[in-house]
Order: structure tokens, then C-alpha cells, then sequence
């Protein structure tokens, strides 16, 4: 007699599985495993960056494999059942991954590096929320630049020369990295600093004139 495993609920699924049917298991294992990721999302919704896929992936078949041995059947549904034993294995797999990071060794940035000057970690490690640190401000132009969000005025020349001369190429480097002459580069480079500089002073209240972002720029212009 033919049977569509298919239009089977879970729980007839797990029953014939059971019974010997070997086939319906199949089709009940790949149903949840091709669902995995919306379960994590349905059962810890505000931490499912937190665990790397590899990790994730074992902690699902384990708590699937639970969740099949010890379901009763007629006693609820079996995939709220799962649900609670997915949900309880990723907190421990969570919890597990923090306390091996609270054992690493830990730096403070308050530590003395050196005893004569009394310079701290704080002294030279930049903000890595600071609108006018070049690389996180080059990260929220790719940002626009890959949704198609970044002013018409403002082209990927720019972009690109910006990032060139903070990395230490002269201009004229850049732009035959950039396969364009001197001249367009720089127009396309001025746009974009004084777009930059409208941004950033929207952004955070703070003039850049004299910052850590523009000014690095004006030294590799000849």
C-alpha cells in the first residue's frame, strides 16, 4: 500500500518509525533539519549569533536525537517537545562557550605597558566606535556602497582613493590602482571629503577638520 511519508504529521511519522519504517524516520529528520536555523531563531531569538554554525548544527542533531528517543507518544505535540529540549541545549552550549572565555587571559587596558612614560593600553588603542576612525567609517560607506545607498555624487573612486591614502599610497599610486588619472581621482576624492566631513559632523556633533580622519589625507595629495 502507497503512503506519501510527506503529508504524515510528526508524530505518525515517529510512530511507523516505531513500528519499523525506517523510511519515515528519514522524512522526519530531514523536515526538522531543513527547518534547523528558524527553530534557532523561534527558540533563543536574541542570541542566535552567538553560537558558529558548526557548533549549532551538533547541538540540533543532539537535542533531535533526545527528542525522538524520549518522546512520548499521545502525550503533546512532538515538535513543541523539541522545541524545549533545543532551546535547553543551546543555553547550556552558550553558557559552556562563556565560561571558556571567561578562562582566557585577560588584558586590561588600564594595565601599565610601559613604567617610565605610564602609557596604558587606552593611550594607543583607538575607540572602535569612533565615527572618525577611518576604518569604521570605511565600513559604513561599503555598507551604503553594497545597498546601493550612497549619494550619486559620491562614486566608488573615491571610496576607493580615501582608503588608498590612509593605507599610505600617494595619490598618484591610487590612481593608477584605480585605473583613472590623477585628476579624476582627486576631484573624486575631494567630493567625497567634504561629504565625509558633512557625515561625520552630523553624525557626532564633532568637527573633523583636525581629527584622526581627513587630515591624514591632505599629506599624500602631490
Amino acid at each position: 500500500m502507497y503512503c506519501n511519508y510527506e503529508n504524515c504529521s510528526d508524530e505518525s511519522l515517529l510512530l511507523m518509525y516505531r513500528l519499523g519504517i525506517v523510511l519515515a524516520r528519514d522524512v522526519l529528520t530531514v523536515r526538522y533539519f531543513k527547518n534547523r536555523k528558524k527553530y534557532l531563531y523561534s527558540v533563543v531569538p536574541n542570541l542566535t549569533d552567538v553560537l558558529d554554525d558548526w557548533t549549532y548544527n551538533e547541538v540540533f542533531f543532539h537535542s533531535y536525537l533526545q527528542a525522538e528517543n524520549s518522546f512520548e507518544l499521545g502525550n503533546g505535540r512532538f515538535y513543541g517537545y523539541f522545541k524545549l529540549i533545543l532551546s535547553r541545549e543551546i543555553m547550556k552550549a552558550i553558557g559552556k562557550q562563556l565560561n571558556e572565555k571567561r578562562l582566557l587571559p585577560m588584558t586590561s587596558l588600564d594595565s601599565v605597558i610601559d613604567k617610565n612614560e605610564r602609557c596604558t593600553l587606552c593611550d594607543i588603542v583607538p575607540s572602535s566606535s569612533d565615527d572618525s576612525d577611518p576604518k569604521v567609517f570605511f565600513s559604513y560607506c561599503d555598507t551604503l556602497d553594497s545597498l546601493n545607498k550612497l549619494p550619486k555624487k559620491i562614486n566608488k573612486l573615491g571610496l576607493n582613493t580615501a582608503k588608498d591614502l590612509v593605507a599610505g599610497y600617494s595619490l598618484e599610486e591610487s590612481a593608477k590602482r584605480n585605473k583613472s588619472s590623477k585628476n579624476s581621482a582627486k576631484m573624486a576624492l575631494y567630493r567625497f571629503r567634504k561629504w565625509a566631513r558633512e557625515i561625520i559632523l552630523t553624525r557626532t556633533g564633532e568637527p573633523v577638520d583636525s581629527g584622526l580622519f581627513l587630515d591624514p589625507y591632505m599629506t599624500n595629495l602631490n
